[in-house]
């Protein structure tokens, strides 16, 4: 069974970063922007034993899928 962990932010990561303790992902895990999934698989770093750094995507206001939430979707995550 894959195993999906969703990231939901409130308020949209100006820096361009975001720094998330869990999951503990694979090789094989993908990262995608709920909604904007035309852009493709979302950047990621795996830290260690576990956590990640996402490359937030450079989006303008205008092309973000809602403007109140926005969620990350995780596939292929271990725990």
């Amino acid at each position: 069974m894959e195993r999906m962990l969703y990231a939901v932010f409130l308020d949209w990561p100006t820096n361009r970063t975001v720094h998330l303790g869990l999951p503990k992902t694979a090789a094989w895990t993908t990262l995608y922007l709920v909604g904007r999934e035309d852009l493709g698989p979302v950047n990621f770093t795996t830290l260690h034993p576990q956590g990640v750094l996402i490359e937030v995507p450079p989006i303008a206001p205008q092309g973000l899928p809602c403007q109140w939430a926005w969620t990350f979707v995780f596939q292929g995550v271990l725990e």
